[in-house]
């Protein structure tokens, strides 16, 4: 049972280093400072999520999957090519594309949050973690990161109904 934790939460380790590297992607390839601020805000609140887990692995004597790390953070830089363009592209197609990612990635998160309430509630909230504020924090993001992209669909949609 405690093997399928570990495996769990390596899963989604890795899974936020890839959404990491597509946050430091984006900020480069952005001019608009207002989601630029958002995603330093947001790239912030992963890194001390990524702490949760590491906690818990260490808790339970397990170890980080470096491999499932090197390859989320490889996956994630074979796609950060279309970012290059970024800049001259008023369509804002890629970062669209990248922030539905992001959603996909804290709909995943806010899951792992749910499952842990759901099966190993007194183990996290013993190591001193709010998942009632985990599950809001996720939520929060999720809801951010969605309005920043219907504001780049506009973007990049634009004339196709003129």
């Amino acid at each position: 049972m405690y093997q399928n934790l570990a495996i769990y939460i390596n899963d989604h380790l890795a899974g936020s280093v890839a959404a990491l590297a597509l946050i430091d992607d984006m900020s480069d390839a952005l001019d608009d400072a207002t989601l630029k601020s958002f995603l330093a805000e947001l790239k912030e609140e992963i890194t001390e999520e990524q702490q949760v887990l590491r906690i818990l692995l260490q808790a339970n004597d397990y170890k980080e999957g470096a491999i499932k790390k090197a390859v989320a953070w490889l996956g994630e830089k074979a796609s950060s090519p279309k970012f290059g363009g970024t800049k001259n592209d008023h369509q804002g197609l890629a970062i669209m594309q990248g922030l539905e990612m992001l959603y996909i990635g804290i709909t995943g998160k806010l899951l792992q949050w749910h499952a842990f309430q759901a099966a190993i509630a007194p183990m996290v909230e013993a190591l001193g973690f709010d998942l009632h504020q985990l599950q809001q924090q996720a939520e929060k993001q999720r809801s951010t990161v969605e309005e920043y992209r219907l504001v780049y669909a506009r973007r990049a949609f634009s004339g196709v109904m003129d």
